[in-house]
């Protein structure tokens, strides 16, 4: 994942464009302000406006409760997301969960699944389990 602005280069392959990109001179260019996701698919994640997830993106989210067995995190988007303390690498008890993240801690995630309902379950990041500090 990389950070993009309007205008970036991206990819010469035309038929992989997608969402957040245009196309000229048979090159794929970001149309937004966010994160590249290059993967089967060019695609940009916007920084702005509410974001509807899919599985395999990369985001940024933010702690805003803590649950007997998750972490909830808001993702700018209308549906709140869900890290489950499986995802954690280490075991950590619902009594110790508040001490591992807190409200208000960001991190870079991965959506795991989206379902019909909208239920949304994350994954860290393996080796980058930690809150963003700065950025």
């Amino acid at each position: 994942m990389k950070i993009v602005v309007p205008g970036d280069y991206l990819s010469d392959n035309v038929k992989r464009a997608g969402e957040g990109t245009y196309v000229n001179d048979n090159k794929v260019y970001s149309s937004n302000y966010g994160f590249a996701n290059i993967d089967k698919r060019v695609k940009v994640i916007p920084f702005e406006g509410k974001y509807i997830p899919k599985e395999g993106d990369w985001i940024i989210g933010t702690v805003s409760d803590i649950t007997f067995s998750s972490w909830v995190f808001d993702i700018n988007s209308p549906y709140d997301a869900l890290l489950h303390v499986s995802e954690y690498p280490q075991r950590v008890d619902s009594v110790d969960m508040e001490k591992v993240f807190t409200i208000g801690d960001s991190l870079m995630l991965r959506i795991n699944l989206v379902t019909p309902a909208m239920k949304i379950m994350l994954s860290l990041i393996e080796g980058d389990e930690h809150p963003l500090r700065r950025g």
